[in-house]
């Protein structure tokens, strides 16, 4: 089996170069710059259409995208890494985590990074961009809460692929100057996922920004 990661250095595809780490498993990494609009080039629209990361290219002919879809696929692939609960209901609801992330969350970011993609009126922009960023301040202290109330990790007791894909999160946060810092929960967490090997190996393979705020 082979596996190709393509990633965008900084950017939620984050969370699967994390989760083929912590699974231990050999691929093989591509970076598409997404600051520097390497994920519209033709060669890359032509192996996901819309043009985001991640994709991960398994045994040479099937794309996977979409950051859930993913991070699913590898949980359950390596199973032995135990990124995903073995129990049915409390995989669904590690799982209903993860879809918020990336459904809900992730969005919200979107909106003060890139308002134009929500209206096409100049006048409009400084509004999304604010409620955007009000969305995902009130976003991080609900992830603030969640450790709080299950720690030491997202889900609980142990590392699953919701912590995986949390971490972007907490540095888009401190990159957009948000007080992180009084997020106690989730900043304490932080520390422990990067010290995390697998983790500090992604954070240092993409030159994060994270491990300048660590």
């Amino acid at each position: 089996m082979s596996l190709v990661l393509y990633y965008s250095p900084g950017a939620c595809s984050m969370a699967v170069h994390i989760a083929l780490h912590e699974a231990g498993v050999a691929y093989e990494r591509r970076s598409v710059s997404v600051n520097d609009g390497e994920t519209q080039s033709a060669a890359y629209l032509q192996l996901n259409p819309r043009g985001r990361v991640p994709a991960l290219v398994v045994d040479g002919h099937t794309t996977l995208v979409e950051t859930c879809a993913v991070l699913l696929y590898i949980a359950r692939r390596f199973p032995a890494a135990q990124l995903l609960p073995q129990d049915p209901l409390r995989e669904a609801q590690c799982m209903s985590i993860l879809a918020w992330l990336a459904s809900t969350v992730h969005p919200t970011f979107a909106h003060v990074v890139k308002p134009g993609r929500f209206s096409h009126q100049p006048e409009a922009l400084d509004s999304i961009r604010n409620a955007g960023m009000e969305a995902y301040w009130a976003a991080l202290q609900e992830v603030d809460a969640l450790i709080g109330a299950a720690g030491p990790w997202v889900f609980g007791e142990r590392f699953t692929v919701c912590d995986a894909h949390a971490l972007p999160f907490w540095g888009f946060g401190r990159r957009m100057r948000l007080p992180m810092e009084t997020l106690t929960h989730y900043t304490a967490w932080k520390d422990r996922m990067v010290h995390r090997p697998a983790v500090l190996a992604v954070l240092q393979a993409e030159d994060s920004r994270l491990l300048r705020a660590a």
